[in-house]
Formats: C-alpha cells, sequence, structure tokens
C-alpha cells in the first residue's frame, strides 16, 4: 500500500504493529528487527528497517518505509520451517490442520497490521477518507472467492 503525502516512521509503525499483534495473544508469537537492502543501482542500495513476526513455524514480513513524498506499507507470508511448509504442500487435505494453523497465524498478524495502520494514519491527523486499511489486508477467505 502507498499512502500518498504522509511522511511515515517505519521504527513507530512497527510499535504500534507489535502492540496489535501482542493484543491477539498468539502462542510463540517472536518480533525480529532487521534491515533490509532495496537496490539503486549497481552496487549501491537503500537500507530500510523491516520487522518480522514468526510463531517458529510460520513467518510474516512487515515492510513499512518513506519512499518520496508516500509511505509504503506491506506484509508478506512465508513458512519460516521448510520441512513444514513442504509437508503441506505434499498434501494439503492431509496435512489440514497445518495449513489452518498457518492461516489463522497470517490472518492474526495481517489484522494487526491493518489495525496499527488505521491507528498510525489517525496519529498522523490524515484526512484521507479514500483509504480503509481493513480494504488493503483481505482476508484469506475473500482472496479465495
Amino acid at each position: 500500500m502507498l499512502i500518498d503525502n504522509i511522511d511515515g516512521d517505519p521504527k513507530e509503525f512497527y510499535g504500534l504493529v507489535k502492540e496489535e499483534v501482542l493484543k491477539r495473544e498468539i502462542p510463540g508469537v517472536k518480533f525480529e528487527d532487521r534491515v533490509e537492502f532495496r537496490p539503486k543501482g549497481i552496487l549501491s542500495a537503500d537500507k530500510f528497517p523491516a520487522l518480522y513476526v514468526d510463531d517458529g513455524t510460520n513467518e510474516v514480513k512487515v515492510f513499512a518505509y518513506q519512499f518520496a513524498r508516500s509511505f509504503y506499507v506491506s506484509s508478506r507470508a512465508s513458512w519460516k520451517d521448510q520441512r513444514m511448509g513442504a509437508k503441506a504442500a505434499d498434501d494439503a487435505v492431509l496435512n489440514y490442520g497445518l495449513v489452518a494453523l498457518s492461516d489463522c497465524f497470517t490472518e492474526s498478524v495481517n489484522r494487526a497490521v491493518s489495525s496499527a495502520l488505521s491507528r498510525y494514519l489517525e496519529k498522523k491527523n490524515s484526512t484521507r477518507t479514500e483509504i480503509n486499511p481493513k480494504d488493503i489486508f483481505q482476508s484469506s477467505e475473500a482472496k479465495r472467492k
């Protein structure tokens, strides 16, 4: 999501994300602050902070950074434990519980990011009524339709 005309602070936003995730009492949740690199050209790159949220099996990477006069926010889910991911991919029906837990974790973190974004925009006194963070991070069910 690219939000125009906002000067964003990724670390402040990540603090709100952590608060929202903790409210959901997800078992085994951990946070890791990392630095990611965005290529700028040959042998150069911009660094920006990233927040990784995991439960030991799954991981959601949350990215937020300033891009020109816009603030960019996104999340990407993946299997932290690649063996579990391969097991689930081999037979999703047999491993339905594993896939369901992964979907629940991902959905919970995405909802936390959405709530954090709503709070962050309110805090920034944004008057942009056309942005509804609940529409940004769609539920897994909505994506399947």
